[in-house]
């Protein structure tokens, strides 16, 4: 949902091939290329997160993490994914972890486990944990995992997402969540100073990338996929609100997990997998040929 203002220009200007992984990037990129006059040739790949899908392999290592979790069959697994940078995890990771308090405490059939991505930041988490959670690691309640993150969303009855790329990753196994996002103060200057906040249908684009692909693709706003609290909404009160309010009401059952609406989700993976397009392998393949090709003795 954001360009950058002065990157963009530059690279069309010093770049042969511009590739493009989300239709936004392919049209704003196109346009600023006849505004320039510039010559870049530009096309739309396929998103490494297309080839995510929800398989029989997959749902049996979700159920395998449930065990290991100690879940009871009825209880709803919640997914807490803070993001893999520190100033994220400083940030998000402890609204995340109050609003997790509140859940727990209203829903007595929830546990919930955060991912830990990077091993680097396992003592930074424990010390969040130790400091937000309110004692439910000690009850069991919260826990923390190294699962793969798709592992964790398949298994989750819905998840509190942070990362861009994890968010259109569980779009595309059809997991249901919110959003939370708010930048560091530094990352707030750097966004406002160097980036343009792109509208959709005259309307600010979505932070989650997952809702920015549907709106983009013609979704109305009551048919995006995820509620959003970022910025200056991204607050534990209104993170508990929203999950609580996707939360199914009774026991946890696997035979019928929550997921996306279908067209919703058939539309955002068609926004990353348009047809005809290539994957990153053989776009650089091709440029590769067309190179050697050039500079052929």
């Amino acid at each position: 949902p954001y360009i950058a203002t002065r990157r963009g220009p530059l690279a069309l200007r010093n770049f042969d091939d511009l590739l493009c992984l989300t239709p936004m990037n392919l049209a704003a990129y196109t346009a600023l290329r006849e505004r320039l006059g510039a010559a870049a040739r530009i096309t739309q790949g396929v998103h490494p997160a297309a080839a995510l899908k929800r398989t029989e392999e997959l749902d049996r290592r979700a159920a395998e993490l449930r065990e290991s979790l100690r879940l009871g069959d009825a209880e709803h697994l919640l997914g807490i994914f803070p993001g893999s940078r520190e100033g994220e995890l400083h940030v998000i990771l402890p609204r995340m972890l109050q609003a997790a308090r509140e859940i727990l405490r209203r829903r007595d059939d929830v546990r919930a486990a955060v991912s830990v991505s990077d091993r680097r930041f396992e003592p930074l988490v424990a010390a969040l944990l130790e400091r937000h959670g309110g004692g439910l690691c000690q009850a069991g309640r919260l826990q923390t995992t190294s699962a793969p993150a798709n592992e964790l969303l398949a298994a989750s009855c819905h998840a509190m997402l942070c990362s861009g790329t994890l968010t259109l990753e569980a779009a595309c196994l059809g997991a249901a969540g919110t959003v939370c996002y708010r930048l560091t103060p530094t990352g707030a200057v750097l966004l406002r100073t160097f980036c343009h906040h792109r509208h959709i249908a005259g309307r600010p684009a979505p932070l989650g990338l997952p809702n920015a692909l549907a709106a983009f693709a013609g979704a109305e706003p009551r048919e995006l996929p995820y509620a959003e609290c970022v910025k200056s909404r991204c607050r534990a009160n209104l993170i508990t609100r929203c999950v609580l309010d996707a939360l199914p009401p009774g026991p946890h059952t696997k035979e019928c997990p929550p997921r996306l609406d279908a067209r919703v989700e058939s539309l955002i993976r068609q926004s990353i997998q348009p047809a005809g397009a290539r994957s990153l392998d053989e776009h650089v393949l091709r440029i590769y040929r067309e190179l050697s090709a050039c500079h052929a003795p």
